[in-house]
């Protein structure tokens, strides 16, 4: 599964599922995440908070990266 993040335009009511429908942010939604899932977030943004990113399993890992376009998204500057 992929989720997306946005800190700019999300809301972490949305499901996170789709690039129109983003979380705000991870923190509070890390229980979703399982072996194997994609997590997105928004280039040109920037994630003020510490994250606190879990690595998946032996099952597979969680891998992170951006989508959009634009400058790479910066987290805990």
């Amino acid at each position: 599964m992929k989720y997306y993040i946005d800190p700019f335009w999300g809301q972490d009511s949305n499901t996170g599922t789709d690039a129109k429908d983003p979380w705000r942010t991870l923190e509070g939604h890390t229980h979703a995440l399982q072996p194997g899932d994609q997590v997105l977030f928004r280039r040109g943004t920037v994630m003020k908070k510490a994250l606190v990113l879990p690595g998946g399993s032996e099952l597979g890992p969680i891998t992170y990266s951006a989508y959009g376009e634009g400058p790479d998204p910066v987290v805990n500057p």
